[in-house]
């Protein structure tokens, strides 16, 4: 058999915008757990004239309406987490702690 017939060819398609803003929103009501003392049920999109309201974690509404929340922000969320992944693994410098470019992606763009 031929090294071509080998090969593997795996592809994902791209997170759309609204996957990528569904996980932001989902990170950040995630998030928001960890501030128990402001967690606030937010609404999409975020007004001035409604920020959202307190969360009652006791409050069998709240927990359902969250429910709801996590359920309809998740899909998408594994195409956004893989897509991040694959670009720090191939194009990020696995030497630092904070996202930036491989040397040779560096010094390739530099001429």
């Amino acid at each position: 058999m031929s090294e071509q017939t080998h090969k593997m060819d795996l592809r994902m398609q791209k997170a759309t915008a609204k996957e990528q803003e569904d996980a932001f929103k989902l990170a950040r009501l995630c998030e928001s757990v960890c501030d128990p003392g402001h967690w606030v049920l937010p609404r999409f999109p975020d007004t001035e004239e409604e920020p959202g309201e307190i969360f009652d974690e006791d409050n069998f509404d709240d927990l359902k309406q969250f429910y709801e929340m996590v359920k309809a922000l998740c899909p998408g969320l594994m195409r956004v987490a893989w897509g991040y992944q694959v670009l720090v693994d191939n194009v990020c410098d696995p030497e630092k702690s904070y996202l930036e470019y491989k040397p040779e992606l560096l010094a390739t763009a530099q001429g």
